[in-house]
């Protein structure tokens, strides 16, 4: 079985951004996807536009881009050429991260019915 071990931030500036990264994943969590399909927005558009809304929202989610960044910091950084921002982006990427794990056996395991059912079709 696959052990996921999270690093501690071992100063300021890296807790600072490990910080960043779990206010910025709750300022677009949940409460994020409620609002926008409760919003009159959402319910005047066609069915098929609010099931793209909808799918574009539940793919979404932050543990997974978290983690991109967490596994390739020093090559993102590398790549917008600011190669001094590498501890940054994984300390952000973190960040948001722990703050989706909550719902990441939901989601996988979802995902995973998902598969299944359509496996069946």
């Amino acid at each position: 079985m696959y052990e996921l071990t999270i690093p501690v931030p071992g100063n300021e500036k890296d807790l600072l951004w490990f910080v960043l990264g779990l206010q910025f994943g709750r300022s677009f969590g949940k409460k994020l996807d409620h609002d926008i399909q409760q919003s009159e927005w959402f319910k005047s558009q066609p069915p098929w536009m609010q099931g793209i809304t909808k799918r574009i929202l539940d793919f979404t989610h932050h543990w997974w881009v978290g983690y991109i960044l967490w596994c390739y910091a020093s090559a993102i950084a590398v790549w917008i050429r600011q190669p001094g921002l590498t501890n940054e982006i994984f300390w952000f990427g973190i960040g948001l991260l722990v703050d989706d794990l909550p719902d990441l056996y939901l989601r996988l395991r979802e995902g995973y019915q998902n598969i299944r059912d359509y496996m069946k079709e």
